[in-house]
């Protein structure tokens, strides 16, 4: 193994069930012990299609140095050749499994059958029960919990009615519809239940509560694991204890030695149960239903037994745990004999009882030492019945299931507040990484996050290929998270082996426990990602997974949006491009060249934006006179430029037959044709403003139709007027109601300087977003009025252009003196 620590690889099915996650913890606990690493892979359900099956056959036999398999979890059944599949690919590596043997493979298993046997009876003859249901699970412990229900009947001479047995599957479904097919139409009944797990039993006791069936009056009711929620029910649930922590301790022992080194003897290991009687079979709370530990003769009557009360208390304890003191047993009873032997008030014996219950609260069930005390009071006040010590040790131990209970009570607090602590953080954590789109960011909303769930590192694996990644497969790590180094993005990624499910500089140098668990998204499988907890957590360390894969997901959609969006966005640019410029040619090119009109000298200027506008100006001379235009089409590039083209059009047709027409009478026959072309045939929306003003050389001036207002300076009085321009904008309805856009009159007189302009010089905004505005632009002129046209024009368009921070809009600028 070149110096590397052990190496030991836990295959189960991922969920969040007390049954995996203390195989789990049982299984890091030995491991630890042993100085191992442990990789804990949850996959799904073999026997389905699920994506996350993938994470099963990553490391190869060169990647582990010890396999164990809990195959119960898997969904399939005894005899399916999938699981044994998965073991074959680790051939030649020290093996075991966890509640299903495999022919040549050991098995670390429970006594599935005793607990419910004894049970079985008790419901008979503890509580007289004559038609016992049992539902059964899925696999081969099942199975052997079924015979258990049959046995339990032949010790008393009975025959299980096979009517009774009902197929289930471990959910809470099965047992409400074990309930419904019990006492729905055509059911038998029954007057108790006994179920294969504890979920069943759950589910129906809430069908049978809801049906007005009382628990145990009408019906007792029976379980199997006694997981926490068997505990806190109404009423509590009777049940048999396993201990899956131990499952996975032994496995590991069973692989890798004893704590001594000491290899466990070959084959097969089982683990004793115990019934654990409470109030929905039909007892009280707390009530003992038989001596298991009888006197053995009556002389043992006759003086107290301190071995005796040690062993009777270690029966009735918590399933051996390394964590534990091993004399906790011995421990409790020299504390009590001290106390008594010193007269003293029980001061060592509680303060040792709250060391030991204190130390173990974090196994789980502290509820479960009112068991041996209540032994060990039993079998010390039978003991010392007639002495004076009596009334003391009833005290005490009143005192001490106090002490329990006090325990208790802490730990189940201190557990919801874990909870909704982890809950908090995790809906944090989840809300951030959603908003996250790419990887990066997903990144740095872990590494925020993650600490607050205690996790100690994370690291994130991609696979790209279109089907999902075997041990020899190249996969890149992206991005890896570890409290000590900090976080690591890796552009690109980095490449590695997948069996080998991390890159050796990014496994934690630490002795560690990493929770492989599959990135899936729908039934595509995207990757893993690698948790190290302290303790391990699955049923976090597979909810951090599900938020990681769904921003994966998104941020890959999001990559190839961008991509896709790119493309079209260079397609589109070039094509706009060519518009805008095809745009430009033509708002260039039809602009006046005969500007020439009698008595009015005139100059113009028109510079485009990037995106060109539609703005129009024409000048028409005509016999003593001619026609000025000027407009702004509204939006930008080759169609505006399209209706552009159409006003001058129309305007140059109209004017060169008739051009002593009415402004109001020309604008309103453009308006018509306008809107024809543009809405109907282009099925568009274009629309512009548009002013025409009819001049003749006598001064006087007609014009019709709204845009900008005219601006004009009056050489006599040495003031600028502003004219406004009154109407509707052009092609914007086919109809236009009488009187709305009409004729107006103005005169010029001698020197008088006429402005006509578009809003790009108006609304031309600097950096603090301030507009130029028509203020600036009328006193701009006063102070340039003196000047020739020419100077005009270019001293207002070189203020107006210094003023603004970008041109946002095409700029035209047209000036007319009259003499």
């Amino acid at each position: 193994m070149g110096g590397r620590r052990t190496r030991v690889g836990l295959f189960l099915r991922g969920g969040s069930y007390a049954y995996q996650s203390e195989i789990v913890n049982g299984v890091e606990q030995e491991c630890r012990a042993h100085g191992a690493d442990l990789y804990c892979l949850s996959g799904g359900n073999v026997t389905l299609p699920d994506p996350r099956n993938f994470v099963y056959r990553l490391p190869g036999p060169g990647d582990l140095d010890a396999a164990i398999f809990v195959e119960g979890t898997m969904g399939a059944a005894e005899g399916d050749p999938r699981p044994r599949a998965l073991i074959e690919r680790l051939r030649g590596l020290p093996v075991c499994t966890i509640g299903t043997k495999e022919s040549g493979i050991p098995c670390v298993s429970i006594d599935n059958a005793s607990g419910i046997r004894t049970l079985t009876r008790h419901l008979v003859q503890q509580h007289a029960r004559t038609r016992i249901a049992f539902v059964t699970g899925k696999g081969h412990e099942a199975d052997e919990r079924l015979e258990g229900y049959r046995a339990g009947h032949r010790d008393l001479g009975l025959v299980a009615d096979e009517g009774l047995v009902i197929a289930g599957d471990f959910s809470l479904g099965a047992g409400e519809a074990a309930v419904a097919r019990l006492f729905g139409p055509g059911g038998s009944g029954c007057d108790a239940i006994v179920t294969a797990n504890d979920w069943m039993a759950l589910g129906a006791l809430d069908a049978l509560q809801a049906r007005g069936l009382r628990v145990p009056e009408d019906v007792a009711l029976v379980g199997f694991d006694d997981i926490d929620e068997a505990r806190f029910t109404t009423p509590p649930l009777t049940t048999v204890r396993q201990h899956p922590r131990q499952l996975g301790i032994r496995a590991v022992t069973l692989l890798l030695g004893g704590p001594a080194g000491t290899a466990e003897a070959d084959g097969d290991v089982m683990l004793e149960t115990m019934p654990q009687v409470r109030q929905s079979c039909g007892c009280f709370r707390g009530a003992r239903w038989g001596e298991r530990h009888p006197r053995v003769d009556g002389s043992d009557a006759a003086a107290p037994s301190p071995d005796r009360w040690v062993r009777a208390a270690v029966a009735d304890g918590p399933a051996a745990d390394p964590s534990l003191r091993a004399d906790w047993a011995e421990h409790l009873v020299a504390s009590l004999r001290l106390d008594l032997a010193g007269g003293d008030d029980g001061v060592r014996f509680l303060s040792a009882l709250d060391d030991i219950v204190g130390e173990a609260a974090q196994l789980g069930n502290v509820t479960a030492w009112h068991d041996p005390l209540a032994t060990l009071r039993r079998e010390i006040t039978r003991d010392l019945a007639a002495t004076p010590e009596l009334p003391l040790v009833e005290s005490i131990f009143e005192r001490a299931h106090i002490l329990i209970g006090d325990h208790a009570e802490r730990a189940q607090g201190r557990r919801r507040l874990e909870t909704e602590g982890t809950f908090r953080a995790l809906a944090f954590l989840g809300s951030e990484v959603r908003m996250s789109l790419d990887r990066p960011s997903i990144a740095r909303a872990l590494a925020k996050h993650l600490p607050g769930l205690r996790v100690r590192s994370c690291a994130v694996v991609v696979h790209d290929g279109e089907r999902p990644p075997g041990v020899d497969d190249q996969v890149r790590l992206i991005f890896s998270w570890d409290r000590e180094r900090g976080l690591s993005s890796i552009d690109g990624g980095l490449a590695f082996r997948a069996g080998a499910l991390l890159p050796d500089d990014f496994l934690p140098a630490r002795r560690h426990a990493l929770m492989v668990q599959p990135l899936c998204f729908q039934s595509e499988a995207l990757g893993w990602c690698a948790i190290e907890m302290d303790p391990p957590d699955l049923t976090l360390s597979e909810a951090i997974p599900e938020q990681i894969s769904a921003s994966l997901k998104a941020s890959a959609l999001q990559e190839s949006l961008i991509a896709e969006a790119t493309k079209r966005e260079r397609a589109e640019r070039a094509r706009l491009e060519h518009e805008l410029e095809l745009a430009a040619r033509i708002q260039t090119s039809i602009l006046p060249k005969d500007r020439q009109v009698s008595r009015l000298a005139v100059s113009t200027v028109m510079v485009p934006a990037t995106e060109v506008g539609g703005d129009y100006f024409d000048v028409l001379p005509f016999p003593d006179g001619g026609w000025l235009g000027i407009g702004d089409v509204a939006g930008h590039g080759l169609h505006s430029g399209l209706v552009m083209m159409m006003i001058q059009s129309i305007v140059a047709a109209i004017t060169n037959d008739r051009f002593d027409a009415s402004p109001a009478d020309v604008w309103r026959a453009l308006n018509a044709v306008l809107y024809d072309n543009v809405h109907t045939r282009l099925e568009r929306e274009e629309h512009a403003s548009l002013t025409l003003i009819r001049y003749e050389d006598s001064g006087r001036l007609v014009y019709a139709g709204a845009h900008q207002d005219i601006l004009i300076h009056r050489a006599a009085q040495g003031r600028t007027e502003r004219i406004e321009t009154r109407g509707l904008w052009a092609g914007l309805a086919r109809e236009v109601p009488a009187g709305i856009t009409v004729d107006d009159e103005l005169r010029l007189g001698p020197g008088d300087t006429m402005l006509l302009h578009t809003d790009g010089i108006p609304e031309a905004t600097n950096g603090e977003r301030e507009m130029y505005g028509l203020e600036r632009l009328r006193l701009a002129l006063e102070r340039n009025a003196h000047l020739g046209v020419d100077e005009v024009r270019d001293r207002i368009m070189h203020e107006a252009r210094s003023f603004m921070a970008e041109q946002k809009d095409d700029l035209t600028l047209v000036v007319l003196r009259y003499s």
